[in-house]
């Protein structure tokens, strides 16, 4: 019996402690009977504890977002002020310098002869001589007010016809005899101002694409895509990865286009849909170097794409059409 007794006096209670030991720990650590380590939620702080200071943050810190509304979207480009868009035009699309005529024509012994005028007229009486086997066989006179047709220019001694179809009756006068410098002048004089007038309607061109948030000219812009109505313009062209346009490529080396070289192209722009002239056509463009009476000019020609074929290619600004 007295073994029973110690049983139940010392032993059942330390059982019990055991097998309810973790709810006896959660229930002395409510009522406050129990010690546990503070934490910053329940740690008193001590008096003279002062408020740890913000870190302070750099202006450059990617986590403080702007209340700028005007500041410009990470990633996004910035847009061009006005007077970086004339600025980079001007750069683009300089004004032609023009050298004296003088110095174009070799002061009158190297004047091209497509600048040639057609007909000409005498100040001075010229013989004309039909030559047969070296000799004379026929003389015709051509009289102040007169016109004649240049043949060619040696020095200052104009070779002249009197018909356009029979050059085999020929005369020799001096330049100055004949209005035919004062024709060149005037030519030369009519092909600066229309290289002007070009180069200011490229300038007028590529300052409207650049405020409509268009890329750099010399790079592949951004296409603008045809409206429902120009259903008929059929599949857009293709665009090669490096900006060239393979129909173009073809017209040029089928030789549809013989003012344009394709070695003389400095750079390709897909325009995409555009309206020309009221019609709608897919347009790429080409900057290139053009051969003309008075020399060498840089220009842009465009080609005017409808139904997977080149309609025309025009001067890209004056839209005339490159023969």
């Amino acid at each position: 019996m007295r073994t029973l007794f110690y049983l139940l006096v010392f032993i059942a209670p330390t059982a019990l402690v055991l097998i309810y030991r973790e709810q006896i720990q959660t229930y002395l650590e409510e009522q406050g009977l129990l010690g546990r380590t503070p934490t910053e939620s329940n740690a008193p702080a001590t008096p003279d504890a002062s408020p740890s200071p913000e870190p302070k943050r750099s202006p450059s810190d990617s986590s403080i977002s702007s209340t700028d509304e005007n500041s410009p979207t990470v990633g996004e480009p910035t847009p061009l002020s006005s007077a970086d868009i004339e600025r980079q035009v001007a750069d683009n699309y300089p004004l032609p310098i023009f050298p004296s005529l003088e110095s174009r024509v070799g002061n009158w012994r190297n004047v091209p002869k497509n600048a040639f005028p057609t007909v000409i007229t005498l100040k001075k009486t010229v013989d004309l001589e039909l030559m047969v086997n070296g000799k004379v066989g026929g003389k015709s006179t051509l009289r102040v007010g007169q016109q004649a047709y240049p043949i060619s220019l040696e020095a200052s001694q104009l070779t002249v016809s009197g018909s356009a179809s029979n050059t085999t009756m020929t005369g020799s006068i001096p330049v100055d005899d004949t209005d035919f410098k004062n024709q060149i002048r005037k030519t030369y004089d009519t092909w600066k101002q229309r290289q002007e007038s070009r180069v200011r309607k490229l300038r007028k061109a590529e300052t409207q694409r650049l405020l409509a948030g268009g890329g750099s000219n010399k790079a592949t812009s951004t296409p603008t895509p045809p409206p429902s109505s120009a259903a008929g313009l059929g599949e857009e062209p293709s665009i090669n990865a490096d900006g060239t346009v393979q129909i173009m490529i073809d017209s040029i080396k089928s030789g549809a286009v013989k003012e344009i070289k394709l070695d003389q192209i400095q750079y390709w722009r897909w325009n995409g849909y555009e309206e020309v002239d009221g019609q709608d056509y897919y347009t790429g463009v080409v900057g290139y170097s053009a051969s003309t009476i008075f020399g060498e000019i840089k220009t842009e020609g465009k080609a005017l794409i409808r139904t997977g074929k080149i309609i025309k290619w025009i001067y890209n600004g004056s839209e005339e059409e490159i023969k």
